[in-house]
């Protein structure tokens, strides 16, 4: 995967999971499990993966989260990921 994920231009993104402590087996799960996983850039899954953090998800809970659902990483931030965010905190 690793190899494909940087012909692709998902080596940005390989190395976004492995600066935040993901394994291989982890990322080669989530490229699994979200094929449009490698086309995300570094840059929009950092301002996402930050979002989540300033809405009070703890630092330690952040990968948890990415690695069972990593399309949060690929929605747009204001377009669709803060109005699913508002929507549910009205369900709380």
């Amino acid at each position: 995967m690793e190899a494909s994920g940087c012909q692709n231009g998902g080596g940005g993104i390989m190395w976004f999971f492995r600066d935040r402590g993901f394994d291989d087996k982890s990322i080669n799960d989530m490229f699994s499990r979200c094929k449009r996983l490698e086309s995300v850039q570094r840059e929009w899954a950092s301002t996402n993966w930050d979002y989540l953090r300033s809405i009070g998800i703890e630092d330690r809970k952040v990968p948890h989260v990415i690695s069972k659902c990593p399309k949060v990483l690929m929605l747009g931030l204001d377009d669709k990921l803060i109005p699913m965010v508002e929507c549910l905190g009205t369900l709380c």
